[in-house]
């Protein structure tokens, strides 16, 4: 083979070539908006192309008819050395407002904060935080206190009167003001023995045949002095008070006279009841 020849002269310059298509920067890529051919979005930490119109809802990387990655979400790199310990600077050099977190306490929670600032909790289950105006500490509800709960019941142990919107009551219960109360029914469709439960109720007696209340001694059921309520006739069939007690009425055979009759009882004894209203 002989040697190479000398390089010719440089030909003409070609015509120049059709323009490139350009890409459109989207930003991150959301599932509500529709993308064209060549817009370019980012989602999780890379770049990716889109290859067509219309595409709505196509997530980038999932399919490669639909998109081309362009740049891809590079590793994490090294962790960087320690910086250096906080200086110090005097408080007068803090204007403004400077936020503690939980109180200062490194806490990361307002509960633990509450728990590491309180007095000591250990021993003391059951008591209430209280203060002298100074200081803070755990005291127990004294034992014996004004009021007592037993099951869904409260009562008062205060020996004296119980006053409402007064200072003075006169009475084991004074209200100085409004208060508001329902009067509760006992209905009955049969003869009835009175219950200390009822003390204070309407209990009406509906029937049509005849119907016995009975006053029951105080040896078969316990009802207190002073005890109270009202009975009503409210069906034809009759109704008879009966009972080993003593009753003092103006009534002899103590029979209803009709429906709509009512007779109000009141305990003025341990066995003795006073009776007064409509029944013969």
């Amino acid at each position: 083979t002989g040697s190479q020849g000398l390089q010719g002269e440089t030909g003409a310059t070609g015509p120049q070539g059709p323009q490139g298509l350009g890409m459109v920067w989207k930003g991150t890529w959301t599932d509500t908006a529709t993308y064209l051919t060549h817009d370019v979005v980012a989602y999780q930490g890379s770049s990716y192309k889109s290859l067509q119109d219309d595409l709505t809802n196509i997530v980038p990387g999932s399919n490669a008819a639909k998109w081309a990655m362009v740049a891809q979400k590079g590793d994490t790199g090294p962790q960087g050395p320690e910086g250096p310990a906080p200086s110090s600077m005097p408080a007068s050099s803090i204007t403004g407002t400077l936020p503690i977190v939980n109180g200062g306490t490194g806490a990361t929670s307002a509960t633990a904060a509450f728990n590491a600032l309180a007095p000591v909790q250990t021993s003391n289950s059951g008591k209430y935080l209280t203060t002298d105006g100074t200081n803070t500490s755990w005291s127990t509800v004294a034992a014996g206190g004004p009021w007592t709960t037993t099951a869904n019941n409260i009562s008062n142990n205060n020996s004296g009167n119980v006053g409402i919107g007064t200072t003075t009551p006169n009475h084991e219960l004074e209200v100085n003001g409004t208060f508001a109360a329902r009067v509760a029914i006992n209905a009955q469709t049969s003869s009835y023995i009175l219950d200390a439960t009822d003390n204070n109720k309407f209990i009406t007696m509906d029937s049509s045949g005849a119907m016995t209340l009975t006053l029951p001694l105080n040896s078969s059921v316990t009802i207190p002095v002073g005890f109270q309520c009202t009975i009503a006739q409210k069906n034809t069939g009759t109704v008879t008070i009966s009972s080993s007690a003593t009753m003092i009425t103006t009534a002899t055979t103590k029979v209803f006279k009709a429906k709509g009759s009512a007779v109000t009882l009141v305990k003025t004894g341990t066995d003795e009841w006073m009776l007064f209203g409509d029944m013969n």
